[in-house]
């Protein structure tokens, strides 16, 4: 979880969940970066404080997935991009700009509804379901639908369908 302690970000929602997640994965553990001033987190999570983004970048390669519970409309959510670059799975809310961005990738079948609790744990134990193939697997794929997504060619022929539709349409 890379949001800090602000609630429009969904700490709150990674807190609430992390102690029933610990009921039934004892061995799971929760990094969390930015959370400052926080004396009583659950045991199974883990303030890292802020950190330098080659160490953000190596810890995705130690994680199963991304929590990215925020209520924010962010338009582009470049955590969701960059986590999906290192094949780290996103468990995102479904708010702003991530449905745009996952559409299409494994990750879709990981977002949830913003502030639902029973659905953002359902996503995150259906990671931790999973076998570690699958895992390598989803990996692989949200890595190449970022790549294919952000690629040059892919937004170029968006553009131009975008002025060809406006043109024929007569609205120019």
């Amino acid at each position: 979880y890379l949001g800090g302690s602000s609630f429009v970000k969904g700490f709150h929602l990674v807190l609430s969940v992390a102690n029933e997640l610990l009921r039934k994965h004892r061995d799971l553990r929760i990094l969390m970066t930015k959370v400052e001033g926080y004396r009583s987190l659950p045991s199974n999570c883990v303030a890292l404080g802020e950190l330098p983004y080659q160490d953000v970048a190596k810890l995705h390669s130690r994680a199963y997935a991304l929590l990215f519970p925020s209520i924010w409309e962010e338009p582009l959510p470049y955590v969701v991009i960059e986590s999906m670059l290192m094949g780290t799975i996103p468990i995102a809310a479904r708010t702003g700009g991530v449905p745009e961005v996952v559409v299409g990738s494994p990750a879709e079948g990981y977002l949830f509804t913003p502030e639902d609790e029973n659905e953002f744990t359902d996503k995150i134990e259906a990671v931790l379901t999973q076998s570690r193939d699958y895992l390598l697997d989803v990996s692989a794929k949200l890595r190449e639908h970022v790549l294919k997504l952000f690629s040059t060619e892919y937004v170029e022929s968006k553009i131009v369908n975008l002025f060809e539709s406006v043109l024929n349409s007569g609205n120019a």
